[in-house]
């Protein structure tokens, strides 16, 4: 695992890998100027309500949800509400149990559908959703219960 930097050879690059199939991205289930709007809606098919309809789902039933087959493209649930935010504004958040459990469910649809060569995982800066323990929950699972996973992971931290 390593981190990719935001640059626009690196965005050109991916465009090219998203179009030809090789490559799944995982973001956040935030539509609007983030990650994911640029690689589902901007990069991607998907149109702009679309993507809206896609974030809300999966942050209302707080699971993880792909537009796949239409685009490889996951959406993470977020961590928190902005609501939630304002009245709370620390920087530990995020519920570990749920958060593992959104990233087993990643996980599981690239092994059982998408399963493309590469797995992306795109994330926002933003103060809905935790990166930091997402990348540690992440590296968890990948060292114990996805050891065997054998597709290469990347991460892209923007915004």
């Amino acid at each position: 695992m390593y981190f990719t930097s935001i640059s626009r050879a690196n965005d050109r690059e991916i465009e090219k890998q998203l179009k030809a199939g090789i490559l799944h991205i995982v973001c956040p289930a935030s539509n609007g100027l983030t990650l994911f709007n640029v690689y589902a809606c901007v990069l991607g098919d998907l149109t702009q309500e679309e993507g809206n309809e896609l974030c809300d789902k999966v942050n209302e039933t707080q699971t993880a949800l792909t537009s796949f087959p239409r685009e490889r493209v996951t959406a993470l649930p977020l961590h928190r509400t902005w609501e939630q935010y304002i009245v709370d504004r620390s920087r530990k958040f995020g519920d570990e149990a749920l958060i593992k459990r959104n990233l087993c469910e990643c996980l599981e649809l690239h092994l059982t559908q998408i399963k493309t060569p590469q797995i992306l995982f795109a994330l926002d800066h933003t103060n809905v959703f935790n990166i930091e323990l997402t990348l540690q929950l992440l590296d968890e699972l990948l060292k114990s219960q996805y050891s065997n996973f054998g597709y290469k992971v990347t991460y892209q931290v923007g915004g």
